[in-house]
């Protein structure tokens, strides 16, 4: 899977972000549902994370 990434260099850091949406169903997981399938939980899951690297 390739993920689009934004990195800036802040000084001693280097910071990586991304957002990327993925669909469960894509990695063999069914969605959850509750209550006879009143409740479902999307497909698609939308994922954001930052990455924070300083210099030891």
């Amino acid at each position: 899977m390739t993920v689009p990434t934004a990195i800036e260099r802040n000084g001693e850091q280097l910071v990586v972000t991304a957002l990327f949406s993925v669909n469960q169903s894509d990695f063999g997981i069914t969605p959850l549902s509750g209550l006879g399938g009143a409740v479902q939980v999307a497909n698609t899951l939308r994922v954001r994370m930052r990455l924070v690297a300083r210099k030891a």
